[in-house]
């Protein structure tokens, strides 16, 4: 494996069946569960692609390339129905390749062709008109054939396959003035249920039940999956809270999503029925509100902490911290934890309120 774990550095050279040689141009920083960098070919073509390298291991009888094998199924099939049945716009082809080290590990090595920046630089960098149209193309793009294609008959919030819905799992290309956006986040694959039945969300598959209701509520939830977006888009552009929130509103009424789900109250409840004015609420007011908030409400904590930033230019610094400090996988956040997280809560909401006309 040592000649993937030294390529990890711009400008080195590598071959990679069955690509050939390439040359590394970008490197990302460690994900929770792969390494990713970007590359180009140096033969023949001089294609550029995205390299996602997994490392997996023994699982009870099987060994780490049967597991490395089930996995790379896994991403397949996952792709392939996004593709096929949900009519999501996903990379045109995907391929692996691997191989085992001697501590018995085995690095999955998935490649993609190049499908463009993700759009976490756009709504980072781009004025604000611009970012609100990116965020509207991204929910008609990729949102609107998942709920349309995916719900469930006898469940109509539960999508019948999920997604993490967030900028850096999104890209964008401009072609002839168009842009296109690809989801592009196969591990690990919410395809749907498992062959145990369980409904497939991490690698490994969490086995806190708290856990998994969230993560059933994030990826395959319909309510779920727009309020993870949303904060996440919050979390990078704090200023713009109000205008995402509305555009994801819009983007509901304009599709009707309301009167089969009523997606905008689910939401709204998630800020006790106040949408953003949350966040103007006083310290104390906060205190008692979240006073006994648990892991369970995760995702409440989430989103005041987007509503407070919002209405507090100061306190925008701590959102970022509080998204790091409130990450979670596959086990729960302990008391400790989420105990940092109200204060760093209460601390966003001791900062004066900028304006009230927001």
């Amino acid at each position: 494996m040592e000649h993937i774990l030294n390529i990890l550095s711009v400008g080195n050279e590598v071959s990679i069946v069955p690509i050939g040689r390439i040359r590394v141009l970008q490197v990302f920083g460690d994900a929770y569960n792969r390494k990713v960098f970007y590359a180009t070919t140096l033969e023949g073509s001089n294609l550029k692609y995205v390299f996602k390298t997994f490392p997996i291991n023994n699982a009870g009888c099987k060994s780490s390339e049967e597991v490395a094998h089930d996995v790379e199924m896994a991403i397949r099939h996952y792709r392939n129905k996004l593709d096929d049945k949900e009519s999501v716009p996903v990379v045109k082809e995907i391929g692996f390749s691997s191989i085992t080290l001697e501590d018995g590990t085995t690095i999955l090595i998935q490649y993609e062709p190049y499908a463009g920046e993700t759009v976490t630089d756009p709504i980072v960098n781009y004025r604000a008109e611009l970012v609100l149209t990116i965020v509207n193309e991204m929910l008609e793009q990729i949102i609107k054939p998942l709920f349309l294609n995916a719900s469930i008959v006898s469940n109509p919030e539960r999508l019948s396959t999920g997604m993490d819905f967030i900028p850096r799992n999104v890209t964008v290309i401009t072609i002839d003035g168009h842009r296109f956006y690809t989801y592009v986040d196969y591990f690990p694959a919410k395809g749907g249920k498992l062959p145990c039945g369980a409904w497939a969300l991490e690698y490994p598959e969490p086995t806190n039940e708290i856990v998994r209701k969230l993560g059933m509520f994030r990826s395959y939830n319909m309510a779920g999956i727009l309020i993870n977006f949303w904060t996440h888009l919050s979390s990078l552009r704090p200023e713009l809270g109000g205008k995402f929130y509305k555009v994801i509103a819009y983007f509901i009424r304009r599709n009707n999503f309301n009167e089969k789900y009523d997606l905008e109250k689910v939401i709204d409840d998630y800020t006790l029925k106040k949408d953003l004015s949350i966040g103007k609420t006083s310290a104390e007011e906060i205190e008692k509100i979240i006073q006994n908030w648990d892991f369970e409400d995760i995702f409440r904590l989430r989103m005041l902490a987007c509503c407070l930033a919002f209405y507090r230019n100061n306190s925008r610094y701590l959102l970022l911290v509080l998204f790091k400090k409130s990450h979670f996988q596959d086990s729960p956040l302990g008391l400790d934890k989420i105990n940092e997280i109200k204060e760093i809560i209460l601390k966003m909401a001791s900062y004066q309120v900028d304006s009230d006309d927001k």
